[in-house]
């Protein structure tokens, strides 16, 4: 083999790894631009790196003015029960589902009048920020909660809806931590 063959090579081989690089960031891209833009950069990156992940269920507050509650359109939810499942099975999984575009149906529409929040998943770092993503009764409607920001958006989760389900069903089944408010670690609400 002469020393220009080995060259060509070489240089074919780099080629196509570089291809191979822009069709794969391309590919991901594509496939999960929309849910990064609707979760936005920071909750999307604390639903793929958060060390601390807790399964909450919610009830509407009895008095608005409950310490910590999430406030959305005007209505006051609070923590019934709050589980631990940072070190679920499956949580890589949901992790990955709710950032790809494809469990979703979009566009992202207003929130529906008089919508329920009874689920939720809390994803924080210790003391630092925290996000919550509260569910309809059905997991049919997510929307991200930043204690200082104001959300109108919802996203239908239509697609992975039963499989939502399954998992809280799964993990309802861990071992429950004493009740705290959604937003312990940070204060105020947002409407």
């Amino acid at each position: 083999m002469n020393t220009n063959s080995g060259k060509l090579l070489i240089a074919t081989m780099l080629v196509a790894g570089v291809l191979a690089a822009g069709a794969s960031w391309w590919f991901r891209y594509t496939a999960t631009h929309r849910a990064a833009q609707f979760w936005g950069p920071e909750a999307a990156t604390l639903i793929r790196d958060a060390s601390h992940v807790d399964m909450l269920g919610l009830k509407q507050a009895e008095d608005a003015a409950v310490e910590n509650a999430l406030k959305m359109s005007g209505v006051a939810w609070q923590t019934a029960s709050s589980h631990d499942v940072s070190q679920a099975p499956g949580l890589t999984h949901l992790r990955n589902a709710l950032l790809e575009d494809r469990s979703f149906v979009w566009p992202a529409a207003e929130i529906p009048d008089q919508t329920e929040w009874t689920h939720g998943l809390r994803f924080h770092n210790g003391s630092a920020a925290s996000l919550v993503i509260l569910f309809s009764p059905d997991f049919g409607l997510a929307v991200a909660y930043f204690p200082e920001a104001t959300t109108s958006q919802v996203v239908s989760c239509e697609p992975i809806a039963e499989g939502l389900k399954q998992v809280f069903t799964e993990w309802a089944g861990l071992q429950p931590r004493p009740t705290e408010s959604p937003g312990a670690s940070d204060s105020g609400a947002s409407d």
